[in-house]
């Protein structure tokens, strides 16, 4: 199970580091990049303060095997990280790592977007939640979930004022028939 986790971790890695790195920005026009340097620096320092105190190091080291919370953690992340792809996937011409718009933009309903407004952000929410339980260590844990949730809530809240602004009527209607997360 230790092994799983670690692939999950390469691949949910992978994905964000393609999200960053290889989407093509040069057909739209941003309107905010200020909440992706936010959302990764929670990330960051959230990681970082996880992985710092001596005494997770020390127990996640000599844990041999995963019980039952590591279990659910684990699969929490397959499915944060799977709802995270799909909904990238689902998005995708719209789905850029700053708030932009593209040309001919429309609003996108289809798929999990029928249901929740940012499944992206819930999978996140989903996969670092999941990592809190598979290192459960009452510091570490909270670490490894509160910054980058908050960073993902200040990105939503600022997406859907974007949102609002551009879309108006047609967005505050899509507001009404679906979730904000989950």
């Amino acid at each position: 199970m230790k092994t799983l986790f670690w692939i999950i971790v390469l691949f949910w890695t992978t994905l964000d580091l393609w999200v960053l790195l290889g989407k093509n920005q040069n057909l739209h026009q941003i309107v905010d990049r200020r909440s992706k340097f936010v959302v990764m620096v929670c990330i960051g320092s959230g990681v970082i303060l996880a992985i710092l105190p001596r005494d997770f190091r020390l127990i996640w080291q000599s844990r041999a095997t995963f019980g039952p919370a590591q279990h659910v953690g684990v699969a929490l992340m397959i499915a944060g990280v799977s709802l995270r792809l799909i909904s990238i996937l689902t998005l995708g011409k719209h789905f850029t790592p700053d708030i932009t718009l593209v040309k001919n933009h429309k609003l996108v309903r289809k798929g999990v977007y029928r249901l929740i407004r940012h499944p992206n952000y819930t999978g996140e929410f989903f996969a670092f939640g999941g990592t809190a339980l598979v290192f459960w260590h009452v510091p570490s844990s909270l670490f490894i979930f509160v910054p980058p949730f908050l960073g993902f809530l200040y990105r939503a809240f600022l997406e859907e004022q974007k949102l609002l602004a551009i879309f108006g009527e047609e967005y505050r209607e899509y507001m009404r028939k679906t979730r904000r997360f989950i």
